[in-house]
């Protein structure tokens, strides 16, 4: 990369040209009565002078192209910048999310009994364990056992009674209410 000293050299380099140029200029009359050791000395200056302007081009044109280098990488510095700033809430929100679904596979897992525990596979994605359990629900819970009481506990409806049964509640002496609340 050309720093500021190299571009004060160019810029020094170009100045001198310019005054080389105009010095040449006015004294083109006087070359035609000088000795050839002179005019050769002459042919070499210019030969030096477009050289150097050469390289002054060059160097003109390897600073633009590391301008354009430049320019180039700062606008994908901006755009990384603004893709990173579009993808952070996202990227936040997978973070929270895969701690809800760790924290749910916990406890799945210290729900099982402690017999069943060791068989849970363990994945390095709480997903795919999440899944695991998901399918497996059926065989690792505990079944629920049947109610024997038969209905002990009722419910809140009023007993019917048939006629039949209003016909033996007054053979036995009793009102249809009483046989009701017995027959519940």
């Amino acid at each position: 990369m050309i720093d500021e000293m190299q571009m004060t050299a160019l810029e020094t380099l170009e100045a001198t040209r310019s005054n080389d140029a105009d010095r040449f200029e006015t004294a083109a009359s006087e070359i035609v009565g000088l000795p050839e050791w002179a005019l050769g000395m002459i042919r070499q200056l210019k030969d030096e002078a477009n050289a150097r302007t050469r390289e002054l081009e060059s160097a003109r044109a390897a600073l633009a192209a590391v301008e354009s280098e430049r320019a180039a990488d700062r606008a994908q510095i901006d755009a990384a910048v603004g893709e990173i700033a579009a993808l952070k809430p996202q990227a936040e929100r997978a973070i929270v999310l895969e701690t809800y679904i760790r924290d749910a596979v916990v406890a799945r897992v210290d729900a099982l009994p402690d017999v069943i525990r060791p068989l849970v596979p363990v994945y390095d994605d709480p997903l795919r364990t999440l899944d695991w359990l998901e399918r497996s629900a059926a065989v690792l819970l505990k079944p629920i056992p049947p109610q024997m009481d038969a209905g002990a506990r009722g419910h809140s409806k009023a007993a019917r009674i048939s006629e039949g049964e209003r016909e033996i509640a007054r053979k036995l002496g009793v009102s249809a209410e009483q046989y009701r609340a017995a027959k519940r």
